[in-house]
């Protein structure tokens, strides 16, 4: 959640929307994450939508421009959150094999190179 929004965490809940929603993608829930969170997601007011798919190798960035998502790609394989800045993902790590080393990747998030 966003500094300015940190007021709308509560004990035990949210109040409101998150900023950034990320549903990572299981054989049991594409309708549900591809196409039932997503308009849930989007009534709710959520900022981004973040669909991580393991099973198809992809990644899914939704962005509200308006009342609705409109879909963004990566740049250079990496998409860089509107709502949260400075958080960012690189997706060819999720699908890495080897996956890339754990120390590298703390780094580059936490912005200590």
């Amino acid at each position: 959640m966003a500094a300015a929004r940190i007021d709308k965490i509560k004990s035990g809940y949210v109040d409101g929307p998150p900023d950034l929603a990320v549903e990572i993608v299981s054989p049991d829930s594409v309708e549900r994450d591809y196409e039932n969170k997503r308009r849930r997601y989007e009534e709710a007011g959520v900022k981004e939508y973040w669909i991580i798919d393991p099973l198809e190798s992809s990644a899914t960035f939704l962005v509200r421009e308006g009342k609705g998502f409109v879909e963004k790609p990566p740049k250079d394989h990496i998409f860089h959150s509107n709502e949260l800045p400075g958080f960012d993902i690189n997706v060819r790590w999720q699908w890495q094999r080897p996956l890339p080393a754990t120390l590298p990747i703390i780094r580059r998030l936490l912005d200590l190179r």
